[in-house]
């Protein structure tokens, strides 16, 4: 019997489609551990400083790494072992808003917070807050007084002269902003800010807060910085 050769050549033969193959990319960590842990550092120092989770939030807009959620801060303390005690008041919740505004509006114009303290102590008194920042070779220090309450005329006298006997010789680097709670506060603040400087209508010590800006000796509503 004679058996057949096939040419296998022209066979076709159907083939299956190869499974497709992905290449598995390593993930780099998106925040390195230095700069993890200079994050949890920060998130410390504004726990102490009395700030909540969105104040911290807000805060973190300045950083490298900002955190993009309250509920992401309150899991980072969880794990710091932040716990606070005693609820924050209302004053020190005002005056961290407004250390916060006042950063946000440098960082925005370029400037580099380099430092930021609480409760500043200075010579025979305190501000509530203080804040170092710089752009190139430029410097500004800026010291926050938060008022929530009515105070006498006399009273601000009592608390804005300080800072004119102590930046005296120094009056282009400094400047003490003032934040009201109410109109009178405000009108009062103004009226201290000019016996206190007289007809020094050029002297940039004393900034008053007015919604986005901010009311000079002269009074001109200006920029905080530029």
């Amino acid at each position: 019997m004679q058996i057949s050769s096939t040419d296998f050549s022209t066979v076709s033969v159907e083939e299956k489609p190869r499974p497709e193959i992905r290449k598995i990319r390593s993930r780099k960590p998106s925040v390195s551990i230095e700069d993890q842990e200079a994050r949890e550092e920060a998130i410390k120092k504004c726990f102490r400083a009395g700030m909540s989770p969105s104040q911290i939030v807000r805060m973190s807009e300045s950083w490298k790494h900002p955190i993009k959620t309250p509920r992401r801060v309150l899991q980072i303390q969880k794990r710091l072992h932040l716990v606070r005690k005693s609820p924050v008041q209302p004053h020190v919740k005002n005056s961290n808003d407004f250390l916060i505004d006042v950063i946000l509006e440098c960082e925005a114009k370029g400037w580099k917070t380099m430092f930021w303290e609480k409760e500043h102590e200075l010579p025979g008194f305190r501000a509530d807050w203080f804040l170092e920042v710089r752009k190139g070779k430029r410097i500004h220090f800026y010291y926050g007084e938060m008022q929530r309450s009515d105070l006498h005329p006399s009273k601000w006298l009592s608390k804005l002269g300080p800072y004119l006997d102590t930046f005296k010789e120094k009056l282009y680097l400094q400047h003490v902003l003032i934040r009201c709670i109410g109109v009178r506060n405000e009108q009062r603040a103004v009226e201290a800010v000019d016996r206190l400087l007289g007809d020094w209508k050029t002297c940039r010590l004393f900034l008053i807060s007015k919604g986005e800006k901010w009311l000079n000796r002269a009074g001109e509503l200006r920029e905080l910085i530029e």
